[in-house]
């Protein structure tokens, strides 16, 4: 199990806005669920720029971290959107690392 100096973790159902700086063109993370919670971790991942959809799966425990990257130029506004996944549990945990927004 590789560990990451940087991240974000969130519970399903979360949601997130952030503020996209005029010259970022790129999102990018690795999506995965919390180690503990690996054999029955399930959530919905869905991002956002403003409100067009530019990023829809599903994270589950039981497979690798899973990279994203999105394209967000133009965008003002980056929603990331935490569903409840199959087994409709908020007490599921997603970890977004490395998470940043790039020119």
């Amino acid at each position: 199990m590789k560990s990451y100096r940087k991240g974000v973790a969130l519970r399903s159902y979360t949601e997130l806005i952030y503020r996209v700086p005029k010259e970022m063109r790129v999102f990018a993370a690795l999506a995965g669920i919390h180690p503990e919670a690996r054999t029955q971790g399930h959530v919905t991942l869905e991002i956002f720029a403003d409100r067009s959809l530019i990023w829809q799966g599903v994270i589950a425990g039981d497979e690798p971290p899973l990279p994203i990257e999105a394209l967000i130029e133009n965008a003002r506004r980056l929603r990331i959107v935490v569903g409840y996944g199959e087994n409709l549990d908020y007490g599921d945990q997603l970890h977004l690392v490395e998470a940043r927004m790039m020119q």
